[in-house]
């Protein structure tokens, strides 16, 4: 048998098991997807984070996502 057909008959099969272990295969694709894109684009694996406290307001509050990037991607301008 080769490959190919291994693989129909994975994806067509109605099995409880089948649809999990196909879920899971999808979820963690897409995960990767989104960790390759977050790595190319931003410079780290996980670019999203949270405000944990009110230490930033008034420009960012408890609750905001915000995007981080990694330091040698960006350049640092500090005004004096």
């Amino acid at each position: 048998m080769d490959i190919r057909k291994i693989i129909d008959t994975f994806k067509n099969r109605d099995n409880f098991w089948a649809g999990i272990i196909r879920d899971a295969l999808s979820v963690l694709v897409i995960l990767a997807l989104i960790g390759v894109l977050s790595q190319l684009f931003f410079g780290l694996w996980t670019p999203m984070v949270a405000v944990e406290s009110g230490s930033m307001e008034p420009h960012m509050y408890r609750g905001d996502i915000i995007f981080i990037e990694d330091l040698d991607r960006t350049q640092i301008e500090t005004l004096r």
